[in-house]
């Protein structure tokens, strides 16, 4: 029914072809050291509830090309001490038909009105409501086999004609070559 396994020290392994894995319920797993994982190919990850990424130092992104978001709702950023948007280029926010454009040619703002020190607030975001990783349960620790023993070919062909269930020999046990 369950199945653990304790390796003391390295465990390796290589597939040939593909690697399928189907967990019915949850699966759960902690690295004590650090995690590394190169895909020459394509990432593709599909979560249909929600996903929480907690880092409790720096996190580090790097596009080659494109860093691409898109929400269905909100995208809310929040800084303790500030945010800095920089581009070689263009920076573009836009809302409801108005705009504010920031390129080499200068700031442009348009909208149907527009109120410098009057009216308005600042809107405010959903903010983080994640949920940290648990950790998985206890391995159970190995059990103890006792030594395997050699069996007397005479006594195991004894065996087999009592009908006892045991495991057929090889035959070049027999004469031990």
């Amino acid at each position: 029914k369950d199945f653990n396994s304790h390796i003391e020290h390295d465990r390796k392994a290589e597939i040939g072809e593909d690697d399928h894995l189907s967990v019915t319920r949850n699966q759960f797993q902690r690295v004590k050291g650090d995690a590394h994982q190169t895909v020459d190919g394509e990432h593709r990850v599909h979560v249909q509830g929600n996903q929480t990424q907690a880092v409790n130092q720096t996190l580090h992104m790097k596009q080659g090309r494109s860093l691409l978001v898109e929400a269905g709702q909100e995208i809310h950023f929040k800084a303790g001490g500030k945010i800095v948007v920089d581009s070689s280029s263009e920076i573009t926010a836009a809302a409801g038909g108005s705009f504010v454009k920031i390129d080499a040619s200068g700031v442009s703002i348009v909208g149907p009105a527009i109120n410098l020190n009057s009216g308005g607030s600042a809107g405010s975001g959903s903010g983080y409501a994640g949920q940290i990783a648990k950790l998985p349960g206890d391995v159970e620790p190995p059990v103890e086999l006792a030594e395997a023993k050699r069996i007397d070919h005479d006594a195991f062909l004894t065996a087999e004609t009592a009908h006892v269930v045991g495991v057929k020999l090889c035959p070049k046990e027999k004469d031990d070559s």
